[in-house]
This record gives structure tokens, C-alpha cells and sequence, in this order.
């Protein structure tokens, strides 16, 4: 959709992606406003939050293993 037309390819219906294009951006804003990060080799787990209800910032949560009693 972000290119030209392939000429020898089908003819793209732009009612369609019209239509089912809200969907698709509430989907994958829902899937990136939360995820989790573990990076290779390190214990950590980050929980990323692109927007909370309090501001319009991104937050960000490390969690870390504990040892002992807590």
C-alpha cells in the first residue's frame, strides 16, 4: 500500500483496506502499548507501557529476581 501499483498484479481494492484499517491500528497499537523485554544472558525482565492513563509518557518496569526471603 506504501508503493507504487505492480502493473502486471491485481488491482488493489482501497475500499477494503479503507475500511479494515482502524482495526488493524487499534490491534497493533493494543500489542506495542504493552510488552515485555528479556534480553539475552541477563536475569532482567522489562515491562513496557507506551502509554498510561495518567500521562502520555512511556513508562518502563525492571524486574529482577530476588534472593531470600523478602
Amino acid at each position: 500500500m506504501a508503493h507504487a501499483a505492480n502493473p502486471f498484479g491485481k488491482k488493489i481494492d482501497y475500499d477494503y483496506y479503507r475500511k479494515i484499517l482502524p482495526y488493524w491500528q487499534k490491534q497493533i497499537m493494543n500489542l506495542l502499548n504493552s510488552h515485555q523485554i528479556h534480553l539475552v544472558g541477563k536475569p532482567e525482565i522489562y515491562l513496557i507501557h507506551m502509554k498510561e492513563d495518567r500521562d502520555d509518557r512511556v513508562h518502563f518496569y525492571k524486574f529482577e529476581a530476588t534472593v531470600g526471603p523478602v
